[in-house]
């Protein structure tokens, strides 16, 4: 009985070790995007470096690159949620792909940006918890650009890098 614990408790142990992964923001970038309905793409690019998968039984380290997008038409101040999409490929502004029932703003000065979204999920066990905060709220070093960035990622791609 003590044995089936022991070997219980050290396989818990591997399996949250092992299969485990970190994700960071890298860098915060403003493009100017020539558009009829936004002046500017905002990339919030992230960094995720991870160990080991239980669905496909390695234990292999692995690395990959993605990030989000806001469109707006501002880069001073306060923007509210309102005044921006916010989406996870670049350039789909339309549902499906953007996502929608965001609360909160962005704030942008010459050196930073501040991003305080909530972002609305629908919870079967919870139905009355529904905005969530987003992943990677903080404030950010800014990088402004004035150029248009190419289009460097189509829905469903993958090995793409971001700038």
């Amino acid at each position: 009985m003590i044995m089936k614990k022991i070997f219980f408790i050290l396989f818990l142990s591997i399996f949250f070790l092992v299969s485990c992964y970190t994700t960071k923001v890298t860098g915060v970038n403003v493009y100017n995007y020539a558009d009829d309905d936004f002046q500017y793409e905002i990339l919030i690019k992230t960094h995720t470096k991870g160990r080991g998968s239980f669905h496909n039984m390695t234990f292999e380290k692995w690395v990959s690159n993605g990030g989000d997008w806001i469109y707006t038409n501002s880069i001073n101040g306060r923007i509210s949620a309102d005044d921006i999409i916010f989406t996870q490929w670049q350039r789909e502004l339309e549902w499906p792909w953007n996502i929608s029932n965001i609360n909160g703003f962005i704030s942008i000065n010459e050196t930073e940006q501040t991003i305080e979204i909530n972002l609305f999920f629908y919870h079967r066990e919870n139905p009355e918890k529904k905005d969530l905060p987003y992943e990677h709220n903080g404030k950010y070093k800014l990088n402004i650009f004035n150029s248009t960035i190419p289009r460097i990622q189509k829905k469903h791609e993958s090995g793409f890098e971001y700038p």
